[in-house]
């Protein structure tokens, strides 16, 4: 079993116990006391969980609930700063080159990315993203491979350990993802399984570009997905703090800042 298939065997016993303690964990996960420990310790960094006289019980966090459960669902996110999330999709055309192999993430951003691909561009398109595969439909030179999993509807996303066992198969040159917050420290996301699928495709793609409107800039999200030295190309649009743009250069960030849709 791979580490976040432990991690939500791990999380759904406590959120159904309340607490639960290490002898029922190991019992559930059928990992060793030392591999309980490391994911212990891993999920009570991430915030999700807190170690109370042997027992676990999980971090209720009313904010971060009502961020995930409702100002974020996929629909409530794809009404909001449209003309800045389609300026940025034609702007990140600059990146995509004949042939290209690339992972495009489930996402309201990277979804104007799929809308604006040229018809006649021949790449390959890999992605966990519902609506990226419906809008990409219609162009017959885009070969589109569709990461199988868990289907979540309510995000438009399938998600799941398999998709990660699936990319590792495919050779993509670069990956395309948003964001559900941007910090100081970095990028963070919206669910729990799905960034971590995210944090571990950053470390085995080549090259990584965040598509991202201002609105996501010193805006924590859910989940910590990765540092700033992690990321190659950052596009955004012309209402991201300046501080940022102090911070893509710090970092060595080609930044591309995508010009308003009507000009």
């Amino acid at each position: 079993m791979i580490p976040f298939e432990r991690y939500e065997l791990i999380l759904k016993a406590v959120r159904k116990a309340k607490y639960i303690s290490i002898k029922d964990l190991l019992d559930i996960t059928q990992s060793s006391i030392a591999t309980l420990r490391r994911d212990i310790d891993f999920l009570t960094t991430m915030g999700k969980i807190e170690k109370i006289r042997g027992c676990i019980v999980i971090v209720e966090k009313e904010e971060k609930e009502k961020l995930d459960d409702i100002a974020y669902l996929y629909n409530t996110r794809e009404s909001l700063y449209s003309d800045e999330k389609e300026a940025i999709g034609i702007a990140t055309q600059k990146y995509l080159e004949k042939n290209d192999i690339i992972l495009l993430t489930y996402g309201t951003t990277t979804a104007q990315v799929a809308k604006h691909i040229d018809d006649k561009q021949h790449i390959t398109v890999i992605t966990n993203g519902i609506d990226i595969v419906n809008i990409l439909q219609n162009k017959p030179n885009v070969e589109v491979i569709v990461l199988g999993g868990k289907v979540d509807y309510s995000d438009k996303v399938i998600k799941g350990p398999s998709t990660f066992k699936m990319l590792e198969d495919l050779h993509p040159s670069k990956v395309i993802m948003g964001s559900a917050g941007i910090t100081e420290k970095g990028i963070t996301g919206y669910d729990f399984l799905n960034s971590t699928f995210l944090t571990r495709v950053i470390d085995i793609i080549d090259k990584c570009i965040i598509v991202t409107d201002y609105s996501k800039f010193d805006r924590p999200g859910f989940v910590y997905i990765a540092p700033f030295d992690k990321i190659d190309i950052m596009v955004t649009d012309q209402g991201v703090p300046s501080k940022y743009i102090e911070i893509f250069r710090k970092h060595g960030i080609e930044h591309l800042i995508a010009p308003p849709k009507y000009l």
